[in-house]
């Protein structure tokens, strides 16, 4: 395998791909942004385009793009009110003459009718791909034209409003649900959203061989149109299940808007997955999760996360100290630290010595829950059991600093804790959700059923009572299984493959075998490219174009899915 990508890449010294984040690298912390920044630092023979999908054009990078990152682009789905209000490149004049492209004859001639046709697809049943020509047209009329001129037009209003208010009751009545008639304030609300999430279609795209969206939702839909517009490849990573994510967030009562917003994201995903030419969800069970919302089986290639063994040294605690319980990450409703609470509380009550640590913080939006964890902490009486550390800056320090890892996620991809958990050689107990029970086996740790009390508290017990050596012994068989089966290098090789298969280099080269689930490069001829102007000499840090668009960004606007950041 080695030598087969080493051949192949002296074929290909310098691919081209471009990444699309989503409320990730390099501006926000967390999983996504952690894997990001490790391929692009482990692939100096690739060079990388970014293209930031923000929802608030403020945020400063959180990390340091290397050499191999070409050009850095930040596109601001939420923040400011008109596309070229940061376009410093440009005149008084040259703002003006572009302003007057979205006049409404254009508009109407050039525009609408791919609008309407937008809209209809997305609040009906056809078929994705039904989506992909007007997308794809909307697209290269953006290019020429000015985007928030055209889409706060009248032509594009009435266009929404006459295809909307037809549309999106018949829909509702569909799915079963009652609601009070439509009104302009609903549909107004509907309008300003759709607008904002069709903003990157008005994006320059650089010319490159690949592109590689790390989820299904705004990220896919640029990359779809990458591949339309450039004939590449297009290889979709999903760390979660974006469709089924967007869906959990939306449960509770629904409205025309949460209506339209659901309806839109399940039209996106599909047509990622439809145009995809290589699904790479980061679990099998988030395979499944593809397959089950219309991702082609015969795409998908799992591709685990993986963690640099020598990176993480297993640190004994000194024998006769009272054990002490570790959790690690974002003090969010998905990483669900209250469970851990109430089952602290259950602890306690059969075995008071048990210590528990949280380390981590709330994220911007996430305040309010962070202090209702504290509160909580004190209605169960549980200062002296339970410490809040904050912000670690090593995780692996705060692993060794414990005696058995806990992983409460009620939603997750194929979480980094829990390999650097088994790295630090110990115990884990995780949720049955995500990629964690495909990590974890019985020999190294023990998984639970989320938002459960009382079985967290049992899986504990279960590990505390054990003894020392019976502990140590699972830990180390958990490192083992780490190191071997989910290495960094496993990860890169994988995604290095990928990147060569899709580009078409050296498919001769290797064996049937090594090709499985992996489609091949898209044979379309390529168009002429439109390319982002963009520094290349200049040092990573500096080599930052902000691509300006949206409307002031809503309170609570966090890393995440940037529709997320959107207005409720």
């Amino acid at each position: 395998m080695t030598r087969l990508l080493d051949r192949a890449i002296q074929a290909r010294r310098h691919s081209r791909v471009l990444l699309i984040t989503e409320g990730s690298y390099p501006f926000y912390p967390g999983g996504v942004s952690q894997w990001c920044d490790t391929l692009v630092n482990g692939m100096p023979e690739v060079d990388f385009h970014v293209l930031g999908l923000v929802g608030d054009p403020s945020k400063k990078a959180e990390y340091e793009p290397p050499a191999n990152v070409a050009s850095l682009d930040v596109m601001p789905v939420w923040g400011v009110r008109e596309f070229l209000e940061l376009r410093t490149d440009l005149t008084r004049r040259e703002i003006k003459r572009l302003r007057r492209t979205g006049n409404d004859a254009a508009v109407t001639d050039g525009l609408v009718p791919f609008f309407r046709r937008v809209v209809a697809s997305i609040l009906t049943d056809d078929t994705a791909d039904e989506l992909a020509a007007p997308l794809h047209a909307m697209h290269q009329f953006f290019l020429e034209h000015d985007f928030d001129t055209a889409m706060r037009s009248r032509p594009v209003w009435d266009a929404f409003v006459e295809v909307t208010s037809t549309a999106l009751p018949r829909l509702a009545a569909e799915r079963g649900c009652e609601l009070p008639p439509l009104n302009l304030e609903q549909l107004t609300q509907a309008m300003l959203r759709l607008s904002r999430w069709l903003s990157p279609l008005s994006v320059r795209l650089p010319r490159v061989d690949v592109a590689h969206s790390t989820s299904g939702g705004l990220g896919g839909l640029v990359g779809v149109i990458a591949k339309l517009e450039q004939g590449i490849p297009f290889l979709l990573t999903e760390h979660g299940v974006y469709l089924r994510e967007r869906y959990l967030e939306g449960l509770g009562d629904i409205t025309w808007v949460k209506l339209f917003s659901l309806a839109f994201m399940r039209r996106i995903t599909e047509l990622s997955y439809l145009f995809a030419d290589q699904i790479s969800p980061g679990s099998k069970f988030n395979a499944r999760w593809a397959v089950r919302n219309g991702a082609p089986r015969l795409r998908i290639r799992t591709i685990y996360n993986g963690v640099d063994p020598a990176t993480f040294t297993p640190v004994s605690r000194p024998p006769g100290n009272d054990p002490v319980i570790v959790w690690v990450g974002r003090i969010t409703p998905v990483k669900d630290p209250k469970t851990l609470l109430h089952a602290a509380a259950l602890v306690h009550g059969t075995d008071p010595k048990v210590r528990f640590r949280i380390y981590g913080q709330a994220p911007g939006g996430d305040e309010q829950y962070y202090a209702e964890c504290l509160a909580l902490r004190e209605t169960l009486g549980l200062q002296e059991v339970v410490t809040f550390e904050g912000y670690v800056p090593s995780v692996e320090a705060a692993f060794n600093d414990g005696d058995v890892a806990v992983i409460t996620s009620i939603t997750e991809g194929f979480p980094y804790t829990v390999i650097e958990a088994m790295l630090c050689g110990r115990p884990v107990i995780g949720t049955a959700v995500g990629g964690i029970p495909e990590a974890l086996s019985d020999e190294c740790g023990t998984i639970v059923m989320p938002s459960n009390p009382a079985d967290l508290a049992a899986g504990i017990l279960s590990v505390v009572h054990m003894s020392g050596e019976e502990r140590e012994a699972m830990g180390r068989r958990g490192r083992d299984r780490a190191a071997n089966q989910f290495s960094l290098s496993h990860s890169l090789d994988a995604y290095r493959l990928s990147y060569l298969l899709l580009a078409g280099c050296g498919n001769r080269m290797i064996p049937r075998n090594a090709a499985a689930n992996v489609v091949g490069r898209a044979t379309r001829k390529r168009r002429p490219n439109r390319v982002v102007s963009q520094t290349t000499s200049a040092p990573a840090a500096s080599r930052v174009t902000i691509l300006p668009h949206g409307v002031p960004v809503p309170s609570g606007a966090r890393g995440g899915a940037v529709a997320g950041a959107s207005p409720r």
